[in-house]
């Protein structure tokens, strides 16, 4: 498999690794199936289903199973060093995003406090 090809797989899994695991960690609802799949990976599971052999050889000879098993380890590990890649950038984004929000209602608060009608002829005194 190409390096190109095996990159795109190992970043389509994290996307989905990432997905499932912000789906089983945030959604309400999950917690029957949270419980359960508690000591999972989610990197175990893509890497079992997928197989996508991210650091096996080019090799055309079939690999041993002690091979075969420690390809599907570092695939399992892989996709979850990845997943975690992805939630920590998400996180930094969406903090980013929550710190403008903020920022942009301030602003809008003090546009307000300056911009108060003022009515001709009537004066207000404090």
């Amino acid at each position: 498999m190409s390096l190109g090809r095996s990159l795109m797989r190992f970043l389509f899994l994290t996307a989905i690794g990432h997905e499932l695991s912000y789906s089983l960690v945030e959604t309400e609802g999950f917690d029957d199936m949270r419980q359960r799949l508690s000591s999972l990976s989610v990197g175990f599971v893509l890497a079992g289903i997928y197989r996508p052999n991210l650091l096996g050889g080019t090799d055309v000879r079939r690999p041993s199973t002690a091979r075969r098993i420690a390809n599907l380890a570092a695939d399992a590990v892989l996709i979850g060093l990845g997943t975690r890649g992805w939630h920590d950038v998400l996180e930094v984004m969406r903090r980013q995003i929550q710190a403008k929000h903020q920022q942009d209602d301030l602003d809008a608060a003090e546009r307000m406090e300056i911009e108060r009608p003022s009515l001709p002829g009537i004066s207000i005194r404090s």
